[in-house]
C-alpha cells in the first residue's frame, strides 16, 4: 500500500444552520495535494418544552400504572396484598417518571 504524509489544513469555524438547527462544515481531501480534512455535520437533539416532557411522562405513568398498579389494587381489593404494597407501586412510578415545573 502506499504511503501517504498528511499535512495540518487550517479549517474554517463550523457553521451553525438556525432553519435546521444544524452544525456543519466542508472540508475535502486531496490525495495529491497530501492533505485531508473531515466533512462533518451535527444535528442537535431537540429539547422537548416542559409541556411536551410532563406529556410524555404522564403517557409513560399510564402505561406503568395499567401493567404494574392496577393489578395491585384489585389483589388489594381481594386482600392478597396490603394497601401500602399498592400505594408504594404508585410512588415508585411517580418518582420513575417525574414531571417538571420549570
Amino acid at each position: 500500500p502506499d504511503v501517504i504524509e498528511l499535512l495540518v489544513v487550517e479549517t474554517v469555524a463550523p457553521v451553525y444552520n438556525h432553519e435546521t438547527h444544524s452544525l456543519s462544515s466542508d472540508y475535502i481531501a486531496d490525495i495529491k495535494a497530501k492533505t485531508y480534512t473531515q466533512v462533518w455535520s451535527f444535528n442537535p437533539i431537540p429539547v422537548p418544552s416542559i409541556e411536551e416532557y410532563n406529556a410524555q411522562m404522564q403517557q409513560l405513568r399510564a402505561e406503568a400504572y395499567k401493567v404494574e398498579s392496577d393489578p395491585l389494587a384489585l389483589k388489594y381489593l381481594r386482600d392478597e396484598c396490603t394497601k401500602q404494597d399498592w400505594i408504594d407501586k404508585i410512588d415508585e412510578i411517580r418518582k420513575r417518571f417525574p414531571y417538571k415545573t420549570e
